[in-house]
């Protein structure tokens, strides 16, 4: 579990930063934690997205054209929901680009409900 202790904290550091995709987080848990299993890799995401969200420490949405954010209006639950069905719906790991984006709770700058 140390492992992803430190993917967790190495994305929570990413969105600090900046808005970060769902595609990070799976690229890496296949390169950091070496998981090549896809319903591993996709269970592990999922993980660490709830966990996250459920504490309070990311936000889940979209990043606007103004360089801002439009975060998602819906509980840790439904989020997880709706990044799985969004996921089933590709038929394949999400790229960059597709489903969802996270930033830090801490980082309110151009954030929109």
């Amino acid at each position: 579990m140390e492992l992803a202790n430190k993917i967790r904290e190495d994305f929570l550091s990413e969105c600090a930063t900046d808005s970060v995709g769902l595609w990070s987080l799976i690229w890496n848990i296949k390169h950091v934690a070496g998981v090549s299993d896809s319903e591993e890799i996709r269970k592990l995401a999922l993980a660490i997205l709830l966990g996250l969200l459920i504490s309070g420490r990311i936000r889940a949405g979209v990043p606007t054209e103004e360089h801002g954010f439009e975060q998602w209006q819906l509980s840790p639950e439904q989020i997880i929901r709706a990044i799985k069905q969004q996921w089933d719906d590709l038929g394949r790991e999400p790229d960059i680009g597709e489903i969802v984006w996270f930033t830090s709770a801490e980082n309110t700058t151009n954030v929109r409900n």
